[in-house]
């Protein structure tokens, strides 16, 4: 390609005929050569410089360049030569193939340029050489990317050429020199007309002289008006105006082909390869014969109608998204129009920064520029179906993939949207210490800039905002909770400034969730984590809440006895302790540690929530308004916005409630409650109630109890029971919410007295979701009265139920509870069971309930033994501690006995001393001896009856009495329920449980549900955060039994591999 290759064209005719294929692809070598060679020249000449161009052809083709700026036609143009161009520039736009037989003499020189020749030209006439950077070009709309990997370099110059500024083809603007700090009203009207020339070519790919007299394209070019004026007037030079244009226009561009690429559910066409075509005249009509005109038309017509509603949308919105969809081009032109904004009369500086644009792989700009260069993918693979989910990288921190493309916000997007939040907040009465930055030496708190690192205001919010510093909503919110964060770190709780403070944040929460709700966020909240309540690991085992201080032991692993490798212990056990502390752990005997090496640490520490990233946009959502799992949607999360404007869906979710496996029990109590809702006319929807575990468990009888009772046979060392947790769901705003939780222990007909046919209501726990409200105790007792029906029809004959409300911060099933839900107290919780029971005798399904003190005395319990022993209930525990009174009250009995024996023994010792002493009066002797006996023989008898009933009597009559007085105290708040008559128990036959047991080691004890719970933060405090808990509770519960087993066939001696 050195030397005079171009005089060797002769355009006599566009369709040159009779040459072999090796002839024609030079031939189109030549042309895209002196194509860009003209162009060129045309540059050098607007700025005044002498070209001496001796080409006799350039001439001819800088003609030719003004046509294809506004050529609209496609294959009926008669112009010579421009057909034949526009499809080369195509070609050379898109081709990626560095052997190419056309454009590969062109590229090949860059690849062995550097950067530092960039401005450095000589060359032979007419010849080609690596010197200035043409990254993108564009003829009539027609990109044109010199090369698909980045940083390459090019230009066309004459040997008379010297050393220029930055040449750039159509797509990049040229290069302003800093001085020059203002664009002329020339410049601005080519700009204007190339940018409504790009676009309305990526609506009407085909000619259609009927589409600019539309009505319709009147409301569009005000549009792109008023953008240009606002970005004329925002720019402080003519270098930042044409970077923010060609933003804009990409922006436009690579949405809107998203956008149509979406709609259409199908992979955008791509460039045929150069190689399937021999001529320019077969190019071009390979490129019109796709073209079908009367459907392209009408094709058109609906696209340009869809995009200018979109346009119209926008507006009404006061600019919010541009959404103007581009239409979907003929099969060899599809990918022609991602071309940007070109502007000939603009100057150049090869030493300006350079325009980067977001593609396919890229990433958020810089806070401090916006520099973007064209990525390593070119324009073509921009244009390529979404890489698979393989492709994509995980986010370590935040659970999420690396966005498609992301979302580019404009300053004046976010001046118009969040300047009204900033004034609004601005004028709030609360608002009053943030209006300016804390001048901390002026209020003299010389230790604010040690505590607060990093100081906030209105005043300085505002400033970044006009001074364009933002580049995403998320910035500017950021900004002001931190702010409002610093304001509650360096004053106290109790403080004035602490209270505005909360009572602003609340006001901010209110105005700018709408604002970020209107620009497709999910809101603009900051959401933490609270610290969860720790254990005291001594032997005591209190609890540590939050913002309490405690100390922390860490292990070395060397220490023995010392299991875990962290160790909590609360400030008072600490206080109380000497020099050393006693930790419990897992071997038998605690471990003593010196208190020194335990460091002071306070448990408020609080988590923020994780956010997740769009994968089509790049919006950031918080995970638990997103409702996503990165474990159910492995590709990747789709914000709402996507889904509404784009039409995507979600992929469904196959681990819901519904899909559980269903039982007898479930199936019962499902449709009892959904038959009481319907009755009601509700409107709530279906209940889901599934029996999530339930499993064959047995009680052991604790050490006391068996000692005196299990060792002479009035009672058996342990009882068999099933557990079982039933759990129900509500559909609340088409996310499936856990909101009821019970579970229950069931003791059969072979369990052995005093347990047979029992039921006992271990734990019940609820959260205030269900929806409607009114219904909502209503429901919780018919699952109650449900279950107990069940369990009449099974054949159980009594039921017991414990009232005992949690304590503050207690959690009996549902991590953290919403904060304004109320716990009841004693008398109202059993009041609550007592109407529940007495909808049960209405329905006939109880025949009679008492207190647990009724009920004994009818029973005419004289033992312990007769008492029912049930896991985790009060009475196990209870009846341990009557007995370790009672052993200590025997142990002090003992001691005091000998202390009585040793003090008599003295006395008669000390007698004796005397007797020497008074030999001369005996009487008086005698008299004090039997003084000092009488005296202790008083004593020894007062001792022997306050603690003769221990030590005399039977120890089961003694621990009845004691069990009695608790009864009597404590009676309210035990329900015995009676579900058959007494008389008719002898008859019932044998329960056997329809149901098979449901593995589950996460269910079928609370403590492991909650131990989860808090390991993930499933927590149950608010509506949404239920939401994304449950999601995560089902998914747990769906693939906690896929396990794979080996089980042999004894019958055949063969291996099966099977999945439960």
């Amino acid at each position: 390609m050195q030397g005079s290759t171009t005089d060797q064209i002769t355009y006599t005719n566009d369709r040159p005929q009779g040459l072999s294929t090796e002839a024609k692809m030079v031939l189109m070598q030549q042309q895209l050569a002196l194509l860009l060679h003209a162009d060129h020249c045309e540059r050098l000449e607007r700025r005044g410089m002498a070209t001496n161009c001796a080409d006799r052809n350039c001439g001819e083709i800088r003609n030719l360049l003004p046509h294809l700026q506004s050529c609209t036609r496609e294959k009926e143009c008669n112009v010579p030569h421009c057909i034949s161009s526009k499809y080369i520039m195509r070609h050379y736009r898109s081709c990626g193939d560095m052997e190419c037989k056309v454009c590969s003499a062109i590229r090949k020189p860059i690849g062995n340029s550097t950067p530092s020749s960039v401005s450095s030209v000589s060359c032979p006439q007419n010849g080609l050489t690596s010197n200035h950077k043409s990254d993108i070009s564009s003829l009539n709309g027609i990109k044109i990317s010199d090369s698909p990997l980045p940083h390459q370099e090019t230009a066309f110059t004459t040997s008379s050429c010297e050393s220029q500024p930055t040449v750039v083809l159509n797509g990049e603007f040229n290069r302003v020199p800093l001085h020059e700090s203002r664009i002329t009203d020339q410049q601005r009207e080519l700009a204007m007309k190339k940018f409504v020339n790009d676009i309305s070519l990526s609506i009407f790919p085909t000619a259609n002289p009927t589409a600019y007299s539309d009505p319709r394209m009147k409301q569009f070019l005000d549009y792109v008006k008023r953008m240009e004026k606002d970005v004329y007037v925002k720019s402080r030079s003519t270098e930042e105006y044409f970077k923010t244009m060609a933003l804009h226009y990409h922006n436009i561009h690579s949405e809107l082909k998203e956008k149509r690429r979406l709609r259409e559910s199908c992979p955008p066409l791509q460039n045929g390869d150069i190689s399937d075509v021999t001529q320019p005249s077969d190019l071009s009509n390979s490129v019109s014969s796709g073209n079908n005109s009367l459907k392209a038309n009408s094709y058109d017509q609906d696209q340009f109608s869809d995009a200018l509603e979109i346009v119209s949308k926008r507006e009404e919105q006061i600019q919010r998204e541009i959404k103007v969809e581009v239409t979907t081009e003929s099969s060899s032109n599809s990918s022609d129009s991602a071309g940007v904004l070109e502007d000939k009369d603009n100057k150049e500086d090869s030493n300006s920064p350079e325009v980067k644009y977001r593609s396919v792989a890229s990433v958020e700009p810089s806070e401090s520029e916006v520099k973007t260069k064209i990525d390593e993918k070119t324009d073509l693979e921009s244009d390529a179906p979404e890489p698979t989910s393989s492709d994509e990288k995980k986010e370590d921190t935040q659970a999420s993939r690396e966005p498609i493309r992301r979302r580019i916000w404009y300053s004046n997007e976010l001046l118009q949207h969040f300047l009204p939040v900033v004034l609004k907040i601005s004028k709030e009465k609360d608002a009053e210490p943030f209006l300016t930055p804390v001048d901390w030496k002026f209020l003299e708190i010389y230790d604010y800039p040690q505590i607060v690192s990093d100081p906030m205001d209105l005043s300085t919010i505002r400033r970044k905002l006009e001074d364009r510093e933002y580049k995403d909503p998320w910035e500017i919110v950021d900004d002001f909770w931190l702010m409002l964060n610093n304001a509650w770190l360096y004053n106290k709780k109790t403080s004035k400034v602490y209270k505005t403070c909360t009572r602003l944040a609340e006001t901010f929460e209110t105005i700018i969730d709408p604002v970020m709700q209107s620009l497709g966020f999910c809101c603009g909240r900051e959401y933490y984590y609270q610290p969860p309540t720790l254990t005291c690991l001594t032997p005591k085992f209190c609890t540590i809440y939050r913002d309490a201080v405690y100390y922390v032991y860490k292990s070395d692993g060397q220490t023995p006895g010392l299991l875990e490798q962290k160790y909590t212990v609360c400030e008072r056990c600490y206080n109380e302790a000497l020099d050393q502390i006693a930790l419990d752990s897992d071997s038998s005997n605690p471990v003593n540690v010196q208190k020194s090496l335990m460091e002071k640490c306070k448990n408020d520490i609080k988590e923020k929530e994780p956010f997740v990233f769009c994968k089509h946009c790049g919006r950031k959502w918080h995970r638990v308004c997103a409702i996503y799992l990165e474990e159910i949607w492995p590709d990747g999360f789709i914000c709402n916005h996507c889904i509404v404007n784009y039409g995507l869906k979600r992929v469904e979710n196959r681990f819901t409630a519904k899909k559980l496996t269903t039982c007898k029990l479930s199936n019962f109590l499902e449709k009892r409650v959904n038959d009481f809702l319907k009755k009601k006319e509700a409107d709530a929807g279906d209940v889901i109630i599934r029996v999530l575990a339930a499993a064959d468990k047995t009680v052991e009888v604790k050490s006391g109890m068996k000692a005196r009772f299990c060792d002479n046979g009035e009672m058996p060392e342990s009882f068999p029971y099933r557990v079982k947790a039933i759990f129900a769901f509500q559909e609340i705003d088409g996310q499936e919410v856990c909101f009821f939780g019970l579970h229950v222990q069931e003791y059969g007909s072979e369990c052995p007295l005093p347990n047979t046919r029992r039921v006992y209501v271990a734990y019940l726990d609820s959260v205030y979701f269900f929806r409607p409200k009114q219904f909502r105790t209503e429901i919780y007792h018919e699952l109650l009265v449900g279950y107990i029906h069940y369990a009449k029809l099974l054949g159980f004959t009594m039921a017991h139920i414990w009232a005992c409300p949690p304590s503050e911060g207690d959690d009996y099933i549902f991590h953290m509870h919403p904060p304004d839900q109320k716990i009841p107290k004693p008398k109202r919780l059993q009041e609550w069971y007592q109407k529940m029971l007495k909808k049960a005798l209405i329905e006939r399904i109880v025949v009679d309930y008492k207190d647990i003190c009724q009920d004994a005395n009818e029973s005419h319990m004289i033992s312990p033994a007769e008492l029912a022993y049930f896991e985790g209930d009060f009475w196990p525990n209870t009846l341990e501690e009557i007995f370790k009174e009672m052993d200590e009250d025997a142990k002090r009995k003992q001691e005091q006995e000998a202390l009585a024996r040793g003090g008599d023994d003295d006395d008669e010792a000390k007698e004796n001393v005397q007797t020497k002493e008074t030999d001369e009066n005996p009487g008086k002797k005698k008299a004090k001896r039997r003084k000092l006996k009488r005296s202790a023989s008083i004593t020894i008898t007062g001792k022997r009856k306050r603690l003769g009933g221990i030590g005399s009597g039977d120890v089961a009559n003694e621990v009845a009495r004691r069990v009695y007085e608790i009864m009597e105290k404590h009676k309210e708040n035990f329900f015995g329920i009676r579900l058959h008559p007494q008389n008719s128990v002898a008859a019932l036959p044998p329960i056997k449980d329809p149901d098979p047991l449901i593995n589950s080691e996460l269910m079928e004890c609370r403590g492991a549900f909650l131990e989860k719970a808090r390991e993930k933060h499933l927590e149950f405090s608010s509506l949404r955060r239920a939401k994304y808990s449950t999601l995560v509770m089902l998914y747990e519960l769906h693939n906690e039994n896929r396990y794979f087993a080996l089980v042999l066939c004894y019958n055949r001696q063969v291996q099966y591999l099977f999945s439960p």
